[in-house]
């Protein structure tokens, strides 16, 4: 809402969190801002950004297959046409496992809700702006930032990039945005996602090192058809994962059973206590991805 209006496109990657895909495909039209989705082909990204692309986005690692975004390549040519790049780092567990940042991308944006707070009680979320990027060099493409505002003080407007500099970006978000649409954190909400941040470091080293014992461990069952986890060398993404992760690899692995969903209902109903269920794939189960494909 802050780089696009209506007439504007984003492009963006198809390999994303449902959530964030419905929005795109879904809500997005609706406010006259459409989204082209991407493959990961150099060409095919440069090709699709035209005049009116206001960004390029993608997730740092994939939710749920687990593509690890190629930051180097993608920041190359979307800065050649002078467009920025917007990463969902949510996988980074709050950038311990990585930062987008470090690799040239533009805004990081983070759930609040999974790493952050850790125990799923808050809804929230966080905006990074490296203060990286030039507005000030395409201001045709972006002149919300350009504009003679009255937002700060009735009796001398200004631009938000002559009263701001890098920090435009986040300035528009404050002012023209959070404010007026009211998306900004209770007291109390701040509250519980600042006390876990305390042991982030401790939860992320410890779940890292969970997930790693737990997917070699799924390798060997018979009961278990496949285990993705980008830390297996064999993983697709293993070598991007290398190249621009670091400490450990991310916490997150998926893994399917023999017998399909059936099999998997089966395995939840066995538990004797489910934590934090959410992101369960289960096709037509009414979570989050439920309408993705079986592929």
């Amino acid at each position: 809402m802050a780089l696009a209006k209506a007439g504007d496109n984003i492009v963006s990657s198809p390999k994303i969190y449902n959530g964030t895909f419905t929005q795109f495909d879904r809500l997005l039209p609706s406010f006259g801002v459409r989204t082209k989705f991407m493959n990961p082909s150099s060409q095919n990204v440069r090709d699709l950004i035209d005049k009116n692309t206001k960004l390029v986005f993608c997730e740092s690692i994939a939710n749920p297959d687990f593509a690890v975004a190629d930051y180097t390549e993608l920041v190359r040519i979307t800065h050649e046409a002078g467009v920025p790049v917007v990463v969902d780092g949510t996988f980074t567990g709050a950038e311990f496992f990585g930062s987008p940042i470090d690799f040239g991308v533009d805004v990081v944006v983070h759930s609040a809700t999974t790493w952050i707070s850790g125990h799923g009680t808050t809804l929230g979320g966080v905006v990074i702006d490296s203060g990286k990027f030039d507005w000030s060099a395409h201001v045709a493409r972006f002149p919300q930032f350009h504009s003679v505002q009255n937002v700060f003080d009735q009796h001398n407007p200004a631009t938000f990039w002559n009263r701001f500099g890098s920090r435009a970006f986040t300035a528009y978000l404050k002012f023209n945005l959070q404010r007026d649409i009211g998306s900004t954190l209770s007291p109390f909400s701040a509250q519980q996602l600042l006390l876990r941040t305390e042991i982030l470091l401790l939860r992320c080293n410890q779940q890292a090192k969970n997930a790693a014992t737990i997917a070699k461990w799924l390798r060997m069952q018979q009961p278990v058809a496949w285990t993705a986890y980008i830390g297996f060398e064999d993983h697709p993404a293993h070598q991007l994962a290398v190249r621009y992760l670091k400490n450990v690899f991310c916490s997150i692995l998926t893994f399917g059973l023999v017998g399909g969903q059936a099999a998997a209902f089966r395995l939840i109903d066995g538990f004797d206590m489910s934590i934090n269920a959410s992101k369960c794939v289960l096709r037509g189960d009414g979570r989050p991805n439920q309408d993705i494909s079986r592929d």
